[in-house]
C-alpha cells in the first residue's frame, strides 16, 4: 500500500522532479504570490530516493517567494491536513519560533496525532531549542535534529520528548533526470526518517505510539554518529594518497573553482551547484558504473576523499 503524504515547505521547481514523479505533486499555495523554490523539490527528491512507496504528495506552500515561512500559513495547512481522510504522514521541513502561535500550533499538532497522522518536524540547523523551534518540539510530533549517520536506519536513540537525530550530513540526490545536487541539514534527516518508516509500516497501520516504539528499537548506536567528524572536515580521513590521482582531480575540479596550485585540499561542497557535474565527471572517467547519489558523505567531502574513493579498484 502506498502512502498519500502531505508536506509543508516552499514552492517546488518541477525542473527538479524527474518527469515520473512530478503528477504525483498536488501543490497548495497558502501564500501569495507563488514562488519557485528547490527546497521543496530536494525534500521530495530525497522521498522518492529512498522510497518507491509513494502515491502522493500533497505540498503546502508557506514560504511563496519571501526567505521566511508564515506561520499563519503553517497553521493553516495543518487545519486543511486535518481534514484529508487519505493522509497519515506529514513532514515539516522548517522551524518556527514566533511564541505567538505556539499553543495554537500545538492544538492542532494534538488534533492531528488524535487523527493517527504521524507529524515528522525539523529542528533548526544551528541546534535544538526545545523550547521555542516548534512544531518540532511538541511530545507529539517526531522532532528531528542534526545527526550524521552512514549506515541504515540513519538515526539515533530517541529521546523521551520523541527527539532524535537523524541523518543532517550532505548526500548527492538526483534532480531532474539526470542532474545531482548535494542536500544536507534537518530538512534531509525529516524525508529520510519518512523514508524508512514509510518503508517498514503499512498506511493504515501507523500512529505516533506504534512508530516511536518502532524506532526506539532500530536506532543506531551513538558511536555511529559521526556528525563531529563532519564538521572537522573530516579530518585525518585521507591516508595513503595517490598523489598522480589527486593532481589529475584537482585538474578538473579548478573548471568549476579557481584554486592555487598549492592547495592542499578543496572541499566540494564549495562549488555549491556544480558539485553533482564536478563528480559526475570524476565519476564518468573512473567509476563509469556510479552516480553521485550512490556515494557516501566521506567519500566526496573533499577532492582527495573522491580521490581516495575512485582508487581503491
Amino acid at each position: 500500500m502506498k502512502y498519500n503524504i502531505a508536506i509543508i515547505d516552499s514552492s517546488v521547481d518541477y525542473s527538479l522532479i524527474s518527469e515520473k514523479s512530478r503528477d504525483k505533486i498536488v501543490t497548495y499555495n497558502m501564500v501569495e504570490p507563488e514562488g519557485n523554490m528547490s527546497h521543496a523539490a530536494y525534500v521530495i527528491d530525497t522521498l522518492f530516493k529512498y522510497s518507491n512507496n509513494i502515491n502522493k504528495i500533497y505540498l503546502y506552500d508557506v514560504f511563496g517567494d519571501n526567505p521566511r515561512a508564515s506561520g499563519r500559513a503553517v497553521i493553516n495547512s495543518l487545519e486543511k491536513i486535518a481534514t484529508q481522510d487519505d493522509v497519515r504522514l506529514i513532514l515539516v521541513c522548517l522551524t518556527l519560533a514566533n511564541k505567538e502561535r505556539f499553543e495554537e500550533t500545538k492544538e492542532i499538532c494534538n488534533l492531528l496525532a488524535a487523527q493517527n497522522k504521524v507529524i515528522i518536524a525539523s529542528y533548526a540547523n544551528r541546534g535544538t531549542d526545545t523550547d521555542n523551534h516548534y512544531p518540532a518540539c511538541f511530545e507529539c510530533t517526531i522532532g528531528v535534529y542534526q545527526g550524521a549517520y552512514e549506515k541504515e536506519p540513519f538515526f539515533g536513540k530517541i529521546s523521551d520528548k520523541s527527539d532524535l537525530p537523524g541523518d543532517a550530513s550532505p548526500e548527492f540526490i538526483k534532480t531532474g533526470e539526470n542532474q545531482y545536487a548535494i542536500f544536507g541539514g534537518t530538512s534531509k534527516a525529516v524525508p529520510k526518517l519518512a523514508a524508512y518508516i514509510i518503508n517498514m509500516f503499512e498506511e493504515d497501520n501507523i500512529n505516533i505510539d506504534k512508530v516511536l516504539e518502532y524506532l526506539a528499537r532500530k536506532s543506531n548506536d551513538e558511536d555511529d554518529n559521526i556528525l563531529e567528524l563532519l564538521k572537522s572536515n573530516c579530518e585525518g580521513s585521507v591516508k595513503n594518497e595517490n598523489k598522480a590521482l589527486n593532481r589529475e582531480l584537482f585538474q578538473k575540479y579548478k573548471k568549476y573553482n579557481d584554486i592555487s596550485d598549492e592547495c592542499d585540499d578543496a572541499s566540494i561542497m564549495q562549488l555549491g551547484n556544480n558539485a553533482g557535474e564536478y563528480v559526475s565527471e570524476v565519476l564518468n572517467e573512473y567509476k563509469s558504473d556510479m552516480t553521485p547519489d550512490m556515494l557516501m558523505c566521506r567519500d566526496f567531502y573533499t577532492v582527495k576523499s573522491l580521490s581516495k574513493f575512485v582508487d581503491r579498484g
